[in-house]
């Protein structure tokens, strides 16, 4: 069966009904499995490799404790087989409609989110909670934006960085954490917001536990971007998102504009994987950022040098 994506896409994953896989040393029976079909299901990603997605159904069966850090994962029977250090806050859930919700604090108001296990890298909230927050800072992107911001295809987006939140009742404070406001209705925390503690899911007790990766971590750094990201879009990697404000809009740099190099690289034909490292790695960079773009046919020379910072 051929099914469409969150974003209309017919051609996004297949599913199946496979007799028994295994995962690791444990053993699956007669479940619903996606295959990815050229991986059109990942948004603006692109990448090749990857053949299929685990879902709630397998999830909800077993205990899967992560580490975002190493990309490794333990999956147990029992959360007794999960160790103690990984088990430092428990945060219930609750499970209605077929989703997880647990409960969060920004800034001391009280809300319900969906617990977001695809690429969505910050909390989620709808516009009209802005009067509620009254956040002091907001950074207004534009374009289409892509997982390491809001997880989702929006027009305009606008992302507050300073927000304090708290997981739960007894859960831990995650502070300077990003925040977006869209027009969505849900709030969604996405699981990109816990990269740093372990995350371990116990959705057969209806619970979540975090730990710190380090002893005493807390990301009070601040942020820094070009202002812009670039995403594979058909054959080419455009430019897709931009800061209001930044270098990079100022320098005239559009929504659209199509990559032929970047720091004197180009992207790597038929590989996607080094193209996005070669790219990721660039905009993650401090130094000088020069890029070489192409504008309604004709090349475009842009020097960036300096970041926002926020």
């Amino acid at each position: 069966m051929t099914a469409y994506d969150a974003h209309n896409n017919i051609q996004a994953f297949s599913v199946y009904r496979l007799d028994s896989f295994k995962i690791g040393t444990g053993a699956y029976y007669n479940y619903g499995f996606s295959g990815g079909d050229e991986l059109k299901a990942i948004p603006n990603k692109g990448t090749k490799g990857v053949d299929g997605f685990i879902g709630l159904n397998i999830l909800e069966q077993g205990v899967w404790s992560f580490n975002n850090m190493t990309g490794k994962v333990i999956v147990a029977t029992t959360i007794d087989s999960i160790p103690a250090a990984r088990k430092l806050y428990r945060i219930p859930l609750k499970k209605r409609y077929d989703r997880w919700f647990v409960s969060v604090s920004i800034d001391g108001i009280k809300t319900e989110a969906i617990l977001d296990l695809g690429y969505n890298g910050s909390l989620m909230l709808p516009k009209k909670m802005i009067a509620k927050v009254k956040p002091k800072h907001l950074l207004t992107y534009y374009g289409l934006t892509n997982h390491t911001l809001g997880g989702a295809n929006y027009d305009t987006l606008k992302y507050y960085h300073d927000a304090r939140l708290k997981l739960g009742d007894a859960g831990p404070e995650l502070e300077n954490k990003m925040t977006c406001f869209s027009n969505s209705e849900l709030t969604l925390l996405g699981a990109g917001l816990l990269s740093q503690h372990y995350l371990t899911l116990d959705l057969a007790h209806n619970a979540m536990y975090l730990a710190p990766l380090l002893p005493g971590i807390h990301n009070k750094n601040r942020m820094k971007t070009w202002g812009l990201n670039i995403n594979k879009q058909g054959e080419d990697w455009t430019v897709t998102t931009l800061l209001k404000g930044s270098d990079a809009e100022k320098k005239g740099i559009c929504i659209g504009d199509k990559l032929l190099s970047i720091n004197n690289k180009k992207p790597v034909p038929d590989d996607d994987r080094l193209s996005y490292k070669l790219i990721d790695e660039a905009l993650g960079s401090d130094d000088t950022l020069n890029l070489e773009l192409l504008r309604n046919g004709t090349p475009v020379k842009v020097v960036l040098g300096d970041k926002v910072e926020y």
